[in-house]
């Protein structure tokens, strides 16, 4: 497209939009890819909020921290994906280093956060799958 994209403008609204190219655009033009807004949540956690795995994607492999937390309640961009509902991105961040039992400033992790705002099956599934991954990390080191 020949058009000029304007990038000016607010980034959390390029994020919303969920065009990657713009999303790249934004990334090339220099902005901050652990930006913050008045709320303490960054673009990471918005796009982890909506479920948008490829800009989480994209987002993360041009330095955005997988576990930056929110001024407000602490939470993790994990925390924003499981309590949306978006059991794939929530995959994709742990896959990145996110981390599963990061506690909320209410002593929340991630699983249940997502199962209090009414994901209650998926987050456990996601929660038991993630405990015996660990356990079978930890049995296979135990066992070198």
């Amino acid at each position: 497209s020949g058009m000029a994209v304007n990038v000016a403008g607010d980034p959390f609204l390029v994020i919303e939009r969920g065009d990657l190219e713009e999303v790249l655009d934004l990334i090339k033009s220099g902005e901050n890819v652990n930006k913050v807004r008045w709320s303490g949540f960054s673009l990471l956690h918005r796009a982890a909020q909506l479920g948008q795995t490829d800009i989480c994607q994209l987002l993360i492999d041009n330095g955005a921290d997988v576990n930056i937390r929110s001024a407000r309640g602490w939470y993790t961009p994990l925390h924003s994906a499981l309590a949306n509902g978006y059991v794939e991105t929530g995959e994709y961040l742990l896959t990145r280093g996110a981390k599963p039992w990061a506690k909320s400033k209410y002593k929340e992790d991630p699983f249940d956060y997502g199962a209090k705002r009414g994901y209650k099956g998926i987050c456990t599934d996601l929660r038991n799958k993630v405990a015996k991954l660990e356990m079978a990390i930890s049995l296979r080191r135990h066992n070198e």
